[in-house]
């Protein structure tokens, strides 16, 4: 499976993860692993590709949200999701190991 498969919930389920491993160095400084951007002032980041905040690079996804009904136009309804490149990287290494379920 790759990034950009995965659902707005599966991303939720590997995050919780994430935080269970210990692995977010960034937590003590309430550095946001991953977070939605719809209607926020992050939005317009989304036209590069990512943004840059508290000196962390983050990454935007569409993830699918199947427990939405589809946009009018019959398009599925996709979350805007930043991701911080470190929790990136281990989640490309969870998804090498099977570790996505």
């Amino acid at each position: 499976m790759k990034v950009t498969d995965l659902t707005i919930q599966d991303w939720q389920r590997l995050l919780e993860k994430f935080k269970a491993a210990k692995s977010n160095t960034q937590a003590a400084m309430n550095i946001p692993a991953a977070m939605r951007i719809e209607n926020t002032i992050f939005t317009t980041a989304r036209y590069c590709g990512g943004m840059t905040m508290h000196g962390q690079m983050y990454t935007y996804f569409e993830p699918k949200d199947p427990t939405q009904p589809n946009n009018p136009d019959g398009t599925p309804y996709v979350a805007w999701l930043m991701v911080r490149d470190d929790f990136l990287r281990w989640v490309k290494k969870e998804l090498k190991k099977g570790g996505a379920e």
